[in-house]
């Protein structure tokens, strides 16, 4: 059973528009972070700051200082409600994260914690905003040149992933719902008939 799937077209364009325009408006703000995803060695020493996130907000005791739009939680919601997910993963704030990548940001290779024992860390990655060129994600050696509004879903804690570096004036916006998921909700994500039957809903 592959750990991977792609959902075209999850989120409608005025979703995106929501979504696109809270990032880039605070991006830059405290509760952000910016996070240095690649090694010392690949980085273009030039660009001082390329990646910014919200994924330590709690840990730095920042997650009061903001709100995500709503429409964020009506998509974690649908998440939840189709797979039946009762876990948020501890990332980010309520288990959401965003991240705005610019010219010269590069994620290396990695995998994701297994936050809590006998529980597999599960990604939805939303494609919010896509840079000129670069910004590709790569999970377990495969390419995924995903398109604006789709959803990346794969198992972070088995499969190593990393991003390619973005290029061009046009920012790279990610949005991550995390989960801790059992066996058995596992099986439900990555089943291709009841991916299929969710996709015509």
């Amino acid at each position: 059973m592959s750990e991977i799937r792609v959902v075209k077209k999850f989120v409608s364009p005025s979703q995106l528009n929501i979504l696109n325009e809270w990032s880039i408006k605070n991006y830059k703000s405290d509760f952000f972070k910016s996070i240095y995803m690649y090694h010392s060695v690949h980085r273009d020493k030039t660009v001082k700051d390329t990646h910014f996130s919200t994924r330590l907000c709690t840990a730095r005791n920042k997650d009061h200082l903001f709100e995500y739009p709503e429409e964020c939680y009506l998509i974690q919601d649908r998440l939840k409600n189709k797979f039946k997910l009762d876990k948020v993963a501890p990332i980010g704030k309520n288990g959401i994260v965003t991240g705005v990548g610019i010219h010269g940001d590069v994620i290396c290779e990695h995998r994701d914690p297994q936050w809590e024992e006998g529980r597999f860390t599960v990604h939805f990655n939303l494609l919010s905003q896509k840079p000129l060129s670069g910004g590709i994600t790569i999970v377990d050696n495969c390419s995924y040149n995903i398109d604006v509004g789709d959803m990346l879903i794969y198992n972070v804690q088995s499969l190593k992933h990393r991003v390619t570096q973005v290029k061009g004036d046009v920012k790279r916006i990610m949005w991550v719902f995390g989960f801790c998921v059992t066996s058995e909700q596992l099986k439900i994500i990555f089943d291709f008939f009841n991916m299929k039957r969710w996709l015509n809903l």
